[in-house]
């Protein structure tokens, strides 16, 4: 038999178990937890990979060089800049 469960007001458990009840918000917190720990693992994984790009690259290297930046906002900062050394578009030159 299906229990349907309610709260009333001041969040007591109404027409239910409250024993099932904590059961269900148990297992939704482990749910929850579980896939923080997966992403936090994945997240330690491109921390990493940043990082090694950052140490061998000259340009992430003078990024750094600036107050407060570090690798990742230098990873960051050259993907936002992208290739300095790329040309112009008419548009945008100036009649000079």
């Amino acid at each position: 038999m299906l229990e349907v469960a309610a709260a009333d007001a001041g969040g007591a458990v109404v027409g239910g178990s409250a024993e099932a009840e904590r059961a269900r918000a148990v297992a939704q917190v482990d749910s929850l937890l579980a896939i923080i720990a997966a992403l936090e693992t994945q997240l330690e994984v491109v921390d990493a990979e940043l990082r090694r790009f950052a140490r061998n690259d000259e340009r992430c290297q003078a990024l750094q060089t600036i107050y407060g930046a570090g690798p990742i906002l230098a990873c960051h900062s050259l993907a936002e800049i992208g290739e300095a050394c790329r040309e112009v578009p008419p548009t945008m030159r100036s009649s000079t």
